[in-house]
């Protein structure tokens, strides 16, 4: 199986404050992870996060990077 992107080795790693803030603004952008904030990190939360990649034409990966947080907030 090849991967569709080297593994982003120089992206830090997300706190869970940051997690939850990334589901609010995918949720809030209209890409619904279908659970709460508190249910966690999980399949739903990596989808909302391919399908919002895909939109703005990155590789959909569904990797929650910092990038990806930074893009969201508008930054």
């Amino acid at each position: 199986m090849r991967f569709a992107q080297p593994w982003p080795r120089h992206e830090p790693v997300l706190t869970l404050a940051e997690r939850r803030e990334m589901q609010e603004l995918l949720n809030r952008k209209g890409f619904s992870i279908r659970a709460s904030r508190t249910a966690g990190w999980g399949p739903k939360s990596r989808a909302a996060v391919r399908d919002y990649q895909a939109s703005v034409g990155l590789v959909p990966d569904g990797f929650a990077s910092a990038t990806i947080l930074a893009r969201l907030r508008g930054r």
